[in-house]
């Protein structure tokens, strides 16, 4: 999707809500992989909070893990690559509970179980030999991150709105299969601008 609203930090920091999808176009080979086997232009997904008088992205990183970083920051190392997308028909309540429980996954290891299991689904071969559920009730059925199903970035995202807001962001798609793409596409998000830094 072209740029179409690009805003400023500071512009755009009155408009951005907690519980606000924050999804990143690549930088490296790596992300431009994410991005071509999702079908979209996206290789990350994190989610706004409002901490105190500043906004944080709360995400899981490879090799970092469950991280919150201040979004201007993020902003200045990665000028013109996240997009802000508003998450629909939702209340401030639910919006404060999906960022909470993303906020349990803080210093926690990265799922690279579960996105070496999404990487398999998109194998040919392989695929046919997996046992999927792609249903997305499962994903409302407990209480908390399992340590057996550490989470990637949108499988994070999207579990926290499920699990902890009862919202669901993708319909018809667990959320150990949800893709930065995924949550572009859906219609429970609205594309509200793309973060540049200062001039």
């Amino acid at each position: 999707m072209p740029v179409t609203n690009p805003l400023t930090y500071r512009e755009a920091e009155p408009l951005i809500r907690t519980g606000d999808v924050l999804l990143h176009r690549p930088r490296d080979l790596f992300g431009r992989l994410i991005a071509t086997l999702g079908r979209s232009e996206y290789s990350h997904a994190g989610m706004a909070c409002w901490d105190g008088l500043r906004v944080s992205s709360l995400e899981t990183i490879q090799f970092r893990g469950g991280v919150q970083r201040p979004l201007e920051e993020l902003v200045e190392e990665k000028p013109g690559a996240i997009d802000v997308y508003t998450v629909l028909c939702t209340t401030a309540r639910q919006r404060q509970q999906a960022a909470a429980g993303m906020r349990q996954i803080v210093g926690r290891r990265y799922g690279w179980l579960s996105l070496l299991e999404l990487g398999l689904v998109h194998a040919p071969l392989l695929r046919l030999l997996l046992p999927r559920n792609f249903a997305d009730q499962a994903d409302s059925e407990s209480n908390g991150w399992r340590a057996d199903r550490l989470p990637f970035c949108s499988m994070a995202v999207d579990r926290a709105y499920m699990r902890w807001a009862g919202v669901d962001l993708v319909p018809n798609l667990h959320s150990r299969y949800t893709e930065p793409g995924d949550l572009a596409r859906t219609a429970r998000l609205d594309y509200l601008c793309t973060l540049i830094p200062q001039e």
